[in-house]
């Protein structure tokens, strides 16, 4: 009698998450500028923005994000931020990923600044919110991009 309590419950997913996914497209996400916002003797703090393009005819909710930053093709600096944004539908909102670099790791004269990594995101629809609330369905779209560094 207990074994058939996980099988039901496997059924009754499968019948359902299929209709999760509402025909929701993923948001894209591209590199538009870097900056260093600040620098004193001990690092650098680098803001990167990214535009967020959201093509459905619904808002998408931003969740964390996970990333890692290169300075002409060196990694610099790893982290998650939460960019606490609402893609509206059919539209673009600019982000800003924040890293604070160590000047030991820092090159003097970087040109390129890159960023690559994923952020999550938020389904539409009542379900897929439960699923994302549980931990249990956490849809994520890549960004990745580099641009030169403005001082």
């Amino acid at each position: 009698m207990n074994r058939i309590y996980p099988f039901l419950l496997a059924v009754l997913l499968a019948l359902v998450l299929p209709g999760c996914s509402s025909g929701s497209v993923a948001p894209r996400f591209q590199v538009v500028s870097a900056r260093a916002a600040q620098r004193t003797d001990e690092g650098v703090r680098l803001e990167i923005t990214v535009v967020g393009e959201n093509p459905n005819d619904h808002e998408i909710a931003l969740g964390e994000a996970r990333y890692t930053i290169t300075a002409d093709g060196s990694s610099i600096y790893s982290g998650t931020a939460s960019p606490e944004v609402t893609l509206p539908r059919y539209g673009r909102v600019e982000m800003i990923f924040p890293a604070a670099v160590p000047l030991s790791v820092f090159p003097s004269n970087a040109g390129a600044i890159g960023l690559s990594g994923w952020i999550e995101y938020l389904p539409p629809g009542p379900f897929a919110e439960l699923l994302y609330d549980a931990g249990l369905r956490r849809p994520t779209s890549g960004v990745e991009g580099s641009t030169s560094l403005t001082p």
